[in-house]
């Protein structure tokens, strides 16, 4: 089996990025890097893909700035431990496609599935935190719904840390109504809808969750 790793983008400006994106390998804790690039020697994979140019530091973008911080720290990593950054760097850069272009999740997933398929691989893993792994799977499946990639198997593998001040239990998932014992409402609809408020500016974001919490807490009084 030809394998391809996914190691997902992260905001360079999200609070905690080297926590979230590296972790602290020589204790055992692995971030979306680490663990992928762990994985690809383990899995002696054909292809990682770092995502994405999202955002930039010091005027080098994020997929870039993400492989340069795992070749500088990899030697902190088990499977590359004894090796200095020259020979990290002669293992992964080969095998590494960078993704300057990618602006969000669902675009990474998209272009690293075409990738695969192109390339030849037969799974692709994705990696990234905790807090983000459903849905960069979700965007893998939406995806394959949308396209030709029967010959090719996704599989999701969450890293040990997750966005700052925020765990699993964080995350919401609203599945479409499905059980004969449940009220038949679009509540996924609404709640979508719901989500325009993270283009919003930081005022105006405040003010709706505001707004909107207050609402539902009155609905909730009035109907339980």
């Amino acid at each position: 089996m030809k394998t391809a790793i996914l190691i997902h983008g992260c905001h360079l400006q999200a609070k905690g990025w080297e926590d979230i994106f590296w972790g602290d390998p020589k204790n055992g804790i692995f971030g979306r890097g680490s663990k992928g690039i762990q994985l690809a020697v383990r899995k002696q994979a054909g292809l990682i893909y770092w995502g994405t140019g999202a955002s930039e530091c010091d005027g080098v973008v994020e997929s870039q700035y993400s492989f340069n911080h795992a070749i500088t720290h990899a030697p902190e990593v088990m499977d590359f431990s004894g090796l200095d950054v020259y020979e990290a760097e002669s293992i992964l850069r080969p095998i590494s496609y960078i993704d300057t272009v990618s602006q969000t999740t669902p675009q990474e997933v998209e272009k690293a599935m075409v990738l695969c398929r192109s390339e030849g691989m037969n799974q692709l893993i994705l990696v990234s935190s905790p807090t983000h792994i459903a849905r960069c799977l979700q965007s893998a499946e939406k995806v394959r719904a949308g396209g030709n990639f029967s010959g090719l198997e996704v599989v999701a593998t969450a890293s040990d840390t997750c966005f700052a001040d925020s765990t699993p239990a964080d995350v919401l998932i609203v599945e479409p109504p499905h059980r004969g014992d449940r009220a038949e409402i679009p509540l996924h609809k609404t709640l979508k809808l719901a989500m325009f408020a993270r283009k919003l500016d930081e005022g105006k974001a405040e003010e709706f969750n505001k707004r909107l919490t207050a609402f539902l807490e009155e609905q909730k009084r009035l109907f339980c």
